[in-house]
């Protein structure tokens, strides 16, 4: 498959060159992710839906859990990249995505997009911590591209030592 990673994972692309409504195909099922048709009633730890509910590409809780932050200001489509909408700096509405516990499962689809103040307090948004190692470090990793972590603002606290280990281990190679 070609094309940025980024991109495939964002999009949900088959192999077929197909969207699909969730990362795991276009069927929902409430045992694939933590939304309000699981009846858990608040998040859970990233990966417990692994690999089952991964996306093509072993991304794991892309739906449901908690929302997460994108670096969009949200504005109506079509998108324009002229817009002002990829700009950093903002007090716009940002686009969150993936839905969450709270929510049901048409927020957990991949075309699904809500927004939010940035500096408003949510108790079911997150954000996804990652990066591409041969653009930003190329001698820790030689993957395309590491996921740390996917963190709900209510279990920051809980991640956030798990988190600087994960990073020490990392630069200690």
């Amino acid at each position: 498959m070609q094309g940025n990673i980024r991109e495939i994972v964002q999009k949900g692309v088959k192999p077929q060159g197909k969207k699909r409504s969730y990362p795991w195909g276009d069927k929902f099922n409430a045992r694939l992710c933590n939304t309000n048709e699981s009846g858990r009633g608040d998040p859970t730890p990233v990966g417990l839906y692994s690999p089952y509910g991964d996306s093509l590409y072993s991304v794991a809780d892309m739906s449901g859990n908690v929302y997460e932050w994108t670096s969009t200001i949200y504005r109506e489509y079509p998108y324009d990249v002229a817009d002002g909408r990829e700009e950093l700096v903002t007090t716009n509405h940002g686009v969150v995505r993936g839905g969450s516990y709270y929510n049901n499962k048409f927020t957990a689809r991949g075309t699904y997009r809500n927004n939010e103040v940035p500096d408003g307090v949510y108790h079911d948004a997150g954000f996804r911590l990652g990066w591409c190692p041969g653009r930003f470090l190329p001698r820790l990793l030689k993957a395309n591209c590491c996921l740390l972590a996917a963190v709900g603002c209510s279990g920051l606290a809980q991640q956030h030592s798990w988190l600087d280990r994960r990073l020490a281990t990392l630069m200690e190679i």
